[in-house]
């Protein structure tokens, strides 16, 4: 189902991919910004991987065994690279080399938010966190003197700065996604009873020397 959502969104980047769609933005003179297409559909090829990626067993996922996570997550990289390599490609014979591995760019940051969104808000909310942040990029993203630093999606491949706020994204949606409900739930227990203890121990003490005293 993830690669029957991405091959629409496929079709669609011939259709209205190098359309400009008028958008606000808050450093443009006018106040009006065309935005392509493909930067919209772009987002929508993270949908698919992470809304497939609920788990039939709901919230006995946590008891499920290690090889079923394992399983899920096997599941998921596939989906992943298939939906990612197959709008790239499509993107890249639509347009060119250059503007195909900006948007490749651009995916991987939108599928760290993706990841990030459908841990802690459930699978399938995993769409929310895109597109809440989508429209920030678009308003704040561009300022008088071009596209800031922290657009992701449309400053040149070239640019530095964007391959690294995409790291920090995708290693950031990885890290969420790895530490399951049971597993942030251990460890906030965890940093509990580390707090708890220097307080039960000094507790402790002040009755022993009550009843010495």
């Amino acid at each position: 189902m993830a690669l029957v959502l991405t091959a629409v969104l496929c079709a669609c980047v011939p259709l209205v991919g190098a359309f400009l769609f008028p958008a606000p933005s808050e450093g443009v003179r006018g106040g009006i910004l065309g935005v392509p297409g493909w930067r919209f559909l772009a987002v929508g090829v993270t949908f698919g991987p992470i809304l497939f990626s609920q788990s039939p067993f709901g919230e006995m996922e946590a008891a499920t065994g290690k090889n079923w996570r394992q399983v899920e997550l096997l599941v998921l990289l596939v989906n992943i690279v298939a939906c990612v390599t197959l709008f790239t490609v499509t993107c890249w014979v639509t347009f060119n080399g250059p503007t195909a591995l900006l948007i490749l760019r651009g995916i991987v940051g939108w599928m760290g938010i993706a990841l990030a969104s459908g841990r802690i808000l459930g699978w399938k909310a995993g769409w929310v966190g895109p597109l809440a942040v989508l429209p920030v990029v678009v308003y704040w993203g561009h300022g008088s003197t071009g596209y800031r630093w922290w657009d992701f999606t449309s400053l040149p491949p070239a640019n530095p700065g964007s391959w690294v706020v995409v790291g920090c994204l995708a290693a950031f949606g990885a890290t969420t996604y790895v530490f399951s409900k049971w597993r942030w739930r251990h460890l906030t227990n965890l940093v509990r009873r580390r707090i708890a203890a220097p307080a039960a121990a000094a507790s402790k003490d002040r009755r022993v020397t009550d009843r010495t005293g």
